[in-house]
């Protein structure tokens, strides 16, 4: 797994050029802007989710007892692992699925 750091910065890139790409679409097919904004609304919520899912581990800040420690920090720790990768993986087929209405937007316009 990559570093968070690099994660959160790979993730805002994908954001930050799906919303410039949205923006050029919206000037481009002014009519189709509802829709363009419902995608923008869904991807913006997985963005949400991903880097919430990266900011917020499983079991920061609780006091456990000293024999409960080790196991549950393992099991924080797929936990952890387990959520982001699917965060991730929802956030990358919500941006595909976005791309893929721009083309369909895009078709039925011409």
């Amino acid at each position: 797994m990559a570093s968070k750091r690099v994660l959160k910065k790979r993730i805002k890139r994908i954001a930050g050029i799906f919303v410039a790409d949205a923006l050029i679409m919206s000037d481009i097919y002014p009519q189709k802007d509802d829709k363009i904004q419902e995608l923008l609304d869904q991807t913006q919520q997985e963005y949400q989710e991903v880097l919430d899912a990266l900011n917020h581990r499983f079991f920061r800040g609780k006091r456990l007892k000293k024999h409960e420690r080790y196991q549950k920090r393992k099991e924080a720790k797929s936990l952890y692992k387990k959520q982001l990768k699917e965060n991730v993986e929802n956030f990358m087929k919500a941006i595909d699925h976005a791309y893929k209405e721009f083309g369909n937007l895009i078709d039925k316009n011409e």
